[in-house]
């Protein structure tokens, strides 16, 4: 399927290893959510700004946005959400210090 290409494996061998318990999600989970709950998902990084990705759905404008924080591999949790009133008044710069102060506090 064309979603192999994503994936980067089989379609069948990718929905066993995303099935497993402890399986975190990845770019293609997200997409799946944008696009059946037709929102939009900013996900920030501790790799720094230039790592934030905003993912949309690829059909029609999204009705609310979600904010993730993203743990590089190693680093703690994979994905942790970020509450709206929390981030949405700060800057990139202010976005890194959370995730330092954060990954200190683990």
């Amino acid at each position: 399927t064309p979603l192999e290409l994503f994936a980067g494996t089989p379609w069948s061998q990718y929905l066993r290893l995303m099935a497993r318990n402890g399986t975190h999600g990845d770019h293609l989970t997200l997409q799946a959510a944008a696009d059946i709950f037709n929102i939009q998902i900013v996900v920030y990084s501790t790799l720094g700004a230039m790592a934030t990705q905003t993912i949309s759905p690829t059909n029609g404008c999204p009705i609310a946005t979600f904010y993730l924080g993203h743990f590089a591999e190693g680093a703690g949790e994979h994905y942790v959400c970020l509450a709206d009133e929390t981030i949405s008044d700060r800057s990139d710069t202010e976005y890194n210090d959370w995730f330092a102060v954060s990954r200190h506090q683990k």
